[in-house]
């Protein structure tokens, strides 16, 4: 299986593009020479300073953690030489790697805190139209979409980052952001002085497609009858696999909202040297087992906020994550055909089966 979560071929308008607007973000949403640094928080549930905010797998971030967190900062001696947090940086559909999606309450209460807190927020949505179900949604543009966080902002605090490189090409590298005049004209400023533009070429195909020929309500329709179905589909069919190869004793997983990742957790409790050696050394075992049955999963250590320390090997990972994000592997479904879904699946239950029976 691929582990790139790259998007399908199917789904490709073109071939490739190349261009870069995203990566710019933080950096800009403070002046040159500011006394207050930029404190960005992750909501994935990854090891760091500010974990607790992820309370919950299925819906990201947690408003009233992240109240307490912010009305009692200061209070904690660690905190007490760090600037307390003025951005919060959300992926709110579709997260990766969890596959998690802002409930429409949550995205109020997080609204809510910021205004109270006077807090930006930037708001990385590429999953967006990745959605899969309406559930308790309200609709956005009558398609049964979550409303964005830009949607509820009446203070011009939320940075929108969109991007054409999970429904387009992974190689456009173009998008585009939503916000206030004032922060436009940032980073409007910071791309004079750094890449001047998107690449021309791709420039060129997307202003094409999009106004000679789709429109923008033809885009959205690509985007929700098209792209949409595609990784509904696709994301079905995985769960489908693992529910008939994989032993629900040793691995589960929450369904995903949105997105291209399932987000897979490893019942390491169930294993016979269970608590007498790390979570994190049984998760490496199983990563090489699962390499052996020639299937690459992501293991959920690379997604964690905490760096591994320079020189150390993957045999000391005992000695730095012993979190429980440590204990998840990342599938994705964005790229492998059905068939090959399935072939790893069946590889990956056996992987398991051999490594639980130990």
């Amino acid at each position: 299986m691929s582990t790139t979560g790259l998007p399908h071929p199917s789904t490709f308008p073109f071939l490739s593009l190349s261009a870069d607007v995203r990566s710019m973000a933080p950096a800009t949403t403070a002046k040159k020479g500011s006394s207050q640094e930029v404190v960005t928080v992750p909501h994935t549930p990854t090891p760091g300073k500010i974990e607790s905010l992820s309370s919950s797998l299925q819906e990201g971030m947690s408003a009233v953690a992240l109240k307490t967190v912010l009305d009692n900062w200061g209070s904690n001696p660690d905190q007490a030489t760090e600037t307390k947090p003025r951005v919060v940086y959300l992926i709110p559909t579709g997260q990766n790697p969890t596959g998690t999606t802002m409930s429409v309450q949550r995205r109020h209460d997080i609204m809510r805190v910021a205004q109270e807190h006077n807090l930006i927020l930037i708001e990385d949505d590429p999953y967006y139209y990745l959605q899969f179900s309406a559930g308790d949604n309200q609709s956005e543009g009558g398609q049964g979409l979550m409303p964005t966080l830009l949607s509820l902002d009446t203070d011009g605090r939320v940075i929108r980052l969109d991007t054409f490189s999970k429904t387009l090409a992974p190689g456009c590298r173009t998008g585009y952001i939503t916000a206030n005049a004032h922060f436009c004209d940032i980073f409007q400023y910071h791309n004079e002085v750094t890449i001047q533009q998107p690449s021309g070429f791709s420039q060129a195909l997307l202003a094409e497609m999009l106004v000679s020929h789709w429109g923008q309500e033809g885009y959205r329709r690509y985007l929700t009858e098209n792209v949409r179905t595609e990784y509904v589909e696709r994301s079905r069919h995985l769960q489908r696999c693992f529910h008939q190869y994989v032993n629900a004793k040793h691995a589960s997983f929450n369904a995903p909202s949105a997105g291209m990742f399932l987000w897979i957790k490893i019942h390491v409790e169930q294993h016979p040297r269970y608590g007498t050696v790390s979570d994190s050394a049984l998760m490496l075992e199983i990563f090489n087992k699962c390499v052996a049955h020639n299937v690459l999963l992501v293991p959920g250590w690379e997604f964690s906020s905490k760096p591994k320390p320079p020189g150390v090997d993957l045999s000391d990972l005992q000695n730095i994550w012993t979190d429980d994000a440590a204990t998840y592997l990342r599938a994705t479904y964005a790229y492998a055909s059905f068939e090959d879904m399935e072939s790893a699946m069946k590889r990956y239950g056996k992987a398991l089966e051999e490594f639980f029976a130990v």
